[in-house]
């Protein structure tokens, strides 16, 4: 079963480029079909398709974990494909901001549902001992595309224009769902016990944790809307009101990745090493609300290079301290919910900071202009890292009581 699994990540790594090649146009694009709304500005319209992707990726997992555990997760992985293709391709044919606003909701759903399925067989085709090194195997194809989809989908829109890229895209999602087609199993693996969905009353649970909240609120949500709000939102408008070209947006975005590749692994093991999780999460956050100023600084593409270098570090640096720190902060609701349910109700939090990064940004935007937007968000994601070092300070983990205390000589 280990094949197949090495087999699939070919297939994730062709469906994650798929919209890894629009990463760097799709904010200006969305800028070209723009249609006045009463009520709001034109950089919060902008935003509206980039969130309800976010949020719909964001609450369509649940759903699709569920019903890949009754239909099979090959039938759930090619439905999503298929609507990823669909909506891929309708995004690229699009006319007005309702049509692609539709097209890309219709792709959110369609990620949701492949993400899951595939992550799903990867658990469902190992034994524990082999766990690690799979979904570590099947991770590596989603950050390979993140790597290769900016630069590449820049120089494809420089030479043919966003629409056939979209288009181009939408072929990708149904290669990757012929892939799948004859890679992934017909009958559904035999399972000892389904997975529940999240409930309410977990969310409820965790949340009355103030160490989660911190971590999860201010430290996780923080992240991905700095990612989403300075990344995919803020910087491509503004280089490409620049006259920067598409190509070399492209390459100022794959900087990103690359040091996301090259850090994580470094970080991830001083932070063992120290056991200083909330350090790594306060140095992250406040460098990448240093990486916001650097980014609203006026200059040349060395400023933006210099700001996304910053934020890939600032990530790196936040990604396995933040989970190791949940099993840290979170003993009893593991206990009463399961480690998968924590961690779950962890990333559908975490992704919240998705949905309100293209409000708040265009929010910024639309009174303040880029700089203005580029701080704001900056001061945003320092004040995250103030609220979570003050409810560190205040909920301090105490040693237990029947351990004796060490007294100062």
């Amino acid at each position: 079963m280990m094949q197949r699994v090495v087999e699939l990540r070919f297939a994730i790594f062709v469906f994650s480029l798929a919209e890894e090649l629009t990463r760097t146009f799709l904010s200006v694009y969305i800028k070209q079909l723009f249609e006045p709304v009463p009520g709001l500005s034109m950089e919060m319209v902008i935003g509206a398709p980039i969130a309800l992707f976010m949020l719909l990726w964001a609450v369509s997992q649940p759903i699709a974990g569920s019903l890949s555990e009754r239909r099979g997760r090959r039938a759930v992985f090619l439905a999503g494909a298929l609507m990823s293709f669909a909506g891929l391709a309708g995004s690229g044919l699009a006319t007005d901001l309702v049509q692609l606003v539709a097209a890309r909701c219709l792709t959110a759903i369609g990620y949701a549902s492949v993400f899951i399925a595939a992550q799903g067989f990867v658990i469902d085709a190992t034994d524990p001992k082999q766990r690690a090194q799979a979904i570590a195997m099947y991770a590596g194809g989603i950050l390979s595309a993140g790597v290769c989809g900016p630069a590449i989908g820049g120089v494809i829109a420089g030479q043919v224009g966003f629409r056939t890229t979209f288009l181009i895209s939408a072929g990708l999602a149904l290669l990757a769902a012929f892939m799948a087609w004859q890679v992934l199993p017909r009958v559904r693996a035999a399972q000892g016990k389904s997975s529940r969905g999240l409930r309410l009353s977990d969310a409820a649970l965790c949340l009355r944790n103030p160490r989660f909240v911190g971590l999860a609120v201010f430290s996780a949500v923080p992240a991905k809307l700095g990612l989403t709000a300075l990344l995919f939102f803020l910087l491509p408008l503004a280089l490409d009101d620049q006259g920067v070209s598409q190509s070399w947006i492209g390459r100022v975005l794959l900087l990103y990745w690359l040091l996301m590749i090259v850090v994580q692994p470094m970080a991830a093991k001083l932070s063992d090493r120290s056991g200083q999780r909330t350090g790594f999460l306060v140095a992250g956050g406040l460098i990448a609300a240093g990486a916001a100023w650097v980014l609203s600084m006026p200059g040349s593409l060395g400023t933006a290079l210099a700001g996304v270098a910053l934020l890939g570090v600032a990530h790196a640096m936040l990604g396995a301290p933040q989970l190791a720190m949940l099993a840290d902060v979170c003993v009893k609701e593991r206990a009463a919910l399961g480690e998968t349910t924590v961690i779950g109700m962890f990333r559908l939090i975490e992704r919240l900071g998705s949905v309100v990064a293209p409000f708040l940004a265009g929010l910024f935007l639309a009174h303040y202009g880029y700089a203005g937007a580029l701080k704001g968000i900056g001061a945003v994601l320092a004040a995250c890292v103030a609220v979570q070092l003050l409810l560190s300070a205040i909920f301090r983990k105490h040693p237990p009581a029947d351990l004796p205390q060490r007294t100062p000589a």
